[in-house]
């Protein structure tokens, strides 16, 4: 990735996280990414193509964890656990992606709007479980609904945080453990023999 193409991604998310996608001009993501405004236009078409590669980036980096976790020869309980765990690793290291993710996310263009994310990840985990007989037979795509608007009120409560409790972010290590408590109690089929 070109470097220039990363300090304007940065500097969008800054901006759109701060100011929103419609107050923030390109003018203003070329100003903050030291950069001149043509150079934007040599990697994007316009401001919209800035935030679906930021989200395109996002989720780049939900797939790669999918699919290193779903390789990984262990309980479905636990790769759920792991890919939360990492979701939120991800989410502390860049609070400002939370806001944008969370509030921007109707701004996307469709091929963005398309993507299988997170929840669709879950899924796939859960019915991996329910396949082998690790839980019970549910619908894996309303659990998964469920567990991921968990997961956003959990990123929702974080983003509108004070900024002193978003430097020690203890709240999802909170939310990690009571949501694996709630899955493992409800899930795992060996609860109800």
């Amino acid at each position: 990735m070109s470097d220039k193409k990363e300090k304007i991604r940065e500097a969008a998310i800054e901006l759109f996280a701060r100011d929103g996608f419609h107050e923030t001009t390109t003018d203003r993501i070329a100003k903050r990414a030291g950069v001149a405004v043509g150079t934007i236009y040599n990697y994007f078409g316009n401001k919209r193509d800035v935030l679906d590669y930021i989200f395109l980036t996002e989720h780049s980096k939900r797939q790669d964890i999918h699919d290193e976790v779903s390789n990984v020869d262990t309980h479905p309980l636990d790769k759920l656990e792991m890919i939360i765990r990492r979701h939120f690793e991800e989410v502390k290291e860049n609070p400002e992606m939370v806001t944008v993710i969370l509030r921007e996310g109707h701004n996307v263009g469709e091929k963005v709007k398309e993507l299988e994310g997170l929840k669709k990840f879950l899924e796939n985990i859960i019915s991996e479980g329910i396949d082998s007989g690790h839980f019970q037979r549910i619908d894996a795509a309303i659990c998964s609904s469920m567990i991921f608007g968990a997961i956003r009120a959990i990123m929702r409560d974080f983003s509108e945080a004070e900024e002193s409790a978003k430097e020690t972010p203890e709240l999802f290590d909170q939310a990690l453990e009571q949501l694996m408590m709630i899955l493992k109690k409800g899930l795992d089929d060996s609860n109800n023999q």
